[in-house]
C-alpha cells in the first residue's frame, strides 16, 4: 500500500513539474504565410485586357513574443505583402492607327506592430491565444502605363501609417521547442500559419 502511494505520489509531483506550451520568461518566435488578402484580389481585378499577368508574394509573417506571465505575452509582428498585375490592350486612333499599350498596377506594404497576446490554455503542446497589435503601417501602389493618352503614371502612399490586427491563434507543439502556428482574423491575410520556437 505505501508503495501505491509512493507512486501516486510520485507521478503526481512528475506531472506539476511538466512544462507549459505557453510559459512566463520563454521566447517564442514564428514564421508564417497566410492565405485571403482583400488587397491582392483588388489588384486581379485592376486592369483588364489581353496577356494579363498577376504575380504576388505574401502575406509574410515573422513574429516574436516573450512572455511576461503566465497568460500574457508581449512582442513584435512584422509582416510583408506585394503584388502586380499587367495587360496588354490596343485601340484605333483617329488617324486610323491601332495603339497597343500595356498597364500595371503594383502594390507593397510593410507593417512594424507591437503586440499582447492573452493565454487561456494549460496544456504542455497545445497553445490558443487572442492577440491585439497596432503599430506603424506603410503602403504604396505604382500606377504605369505606356498608353500616351493615359493618366500621368504616379504613386500613391498610404495615407495613414497606423495598423492594427485582432487575431485568435494556437500553437501546437510537436518538440518540447519546435511547432506549428495558425491564426485567424483581422490582419494581412485572413488565416496565416507558419512554424514556431520556444526558447
Amino acid at each position: 500500500m505505501k508503495k501505491i502511494i509512493f507512486m501516486i505520489a510520485l507521478t503526481g509531483s512528475f506531472l506539476s513539474l511538466q512544462s507549459q506550451a505557453f510559459e512566463i520568461g520563454k521566447s517564442y518566435v514564428s514564421l508564417g504565410y497566410g492565405v485571403g488578402n482583400f488587397t491582392q484580389s483588388l489588384i486581379k481585378a485592376a486592369v483588364s485586357g489581353t496577356d494579363t499577368k498577376y504575380s504576388s508574394f505574401g502575406p509574410a509573417f515573422l513574429k516574436y513574443e516573450y512572455g511576461i506571465s503566465d497568460k500574457v505575452g508581449i512582442g513584435v509582428n512584422v509582416a510583408y505583402l506585394s503584388a502586380s498585375v499587367s495587360a496588354t490592350d490596343n485601340y484605333t486612333d483617329a488617324n486610323n492607327k491601332t495603339i497597343y499599350y500595356t498597364d500595371k498596377v503594383q502594390f507593397n506594404t510593410t507593417s512594424i506592430l507591437g503586440r499582447v497576446n492573452f493565454h487561456f490554455g494549460e496544456n504542455e503542446k497545445i497553445d490558443p491565444y487572442f492577440g491585439f497589435g497596432m503599430g506603424y503601417r506603410n503602403a504604396k501602389w505604382t500606377y504605369s502605363s505606356s498608353d500616351p493618352n493615359a493618366p500621368q503614371n504616379g504613386n500613391i502612399k498610404n495615407l495613414s501609417p497606423f495598423g492594427m490586427e485582432i487575431t485568435f491563434g494556437c500553437r501546437f507543439l510537436l518538440m518540447e521547442n519546435l511547432g506549428i502556428y495558425t491564426e485567424v482574423g483581422m490582419a494581412k491575410a485572413v488565416a496565416q500559419f507558419g512554424v514556431c520556437g520556444k526558447f
